[in-house]
């Protein structure tokens, strides 16, 4: 139970920790965008201050210069549209791998604490009775009788035991299925009899 609520307290912080570095992210995105915008502007009031007023083209030379300034406003939000996309985009496959990956380890960890139980079962059984037949003197029909529930659950635990193999082998991607002919109708008939 300890190591599930450290494991629980992990996930948190590594949750916290991953939206406070989005955050920061994002920030240092807006923040980009802030500055470039404000250093666009200073070099608009630049340009405009290096103008001379006398100049007969004054007018075509301003205009130019706040098209210039409007046309770099425009890839500035493009270029910080794009990257937020790609930051959002990223950031949401993150986050759905490290939920994916979460719930993968929290099933194998419940896989592997019902595979133990399964399988400590059988070998307690079978343990118990062999203590029994060492320890006291029984007659032939009990000591069947211990024998054949030992022989059922060692039969048992080497079920478990190619389960798993084959579960195994299924998720590494190696298990061989055997194709052969099936008569269907006489399966069909063997139910129903």
């Amino acid at each position: 139970m300890a190591i599930h609520l450290y494991k629980n307290k992990w996930a948190n912080r590594a949750t916290v920790i991953y939206w406070l570095l989005l955050i920061y992210v994002v920030a240092a995105l807006i923040w980009w965008f802030i500055a470039l915008n404000l250093q666009n502007r200073q070099m608009t009031e630049y340009k405009l201050n290096l103008l001379n007023r006398d100049d007969g083209a004054y007018l075509l030379k301003e205009a130019k210069i706040f098209n210039e300034r409007d046309r770099m406003t425009r890839a500035y939000i493009s270029e910080g549209l794009v990257f937020l996309s790609v930051i959002g985009v990223g950031a949401i496959f993150l986050y759905g791998a490290i939920i994916r990956q979460m719930r993968i380890q929290r099933q194998q960890q419940n896989f592997m604490m019902a595979i133990t139980h399964e399988l400590k079962t059988p070998i307690s059984i079978a343990r118990l009775n062999m203590e029994t037949l060492q320890k006291h003197a029984l007659d032939d029909a009990k000591k069947e009788k211990i024998l054949k529930s030992s022989l059922q659950e060692i039969n048992r635990l080497n079920a478990l035991t190619g389960n798993i193999l084959v579960s195994a082998q299924l998720e590494g991607g190696s298990y061989r299925f055997n194709k052969e002919e099936l008569d269907f109708s006489q399966v069909v008939a063997d139910c129903c009899q």
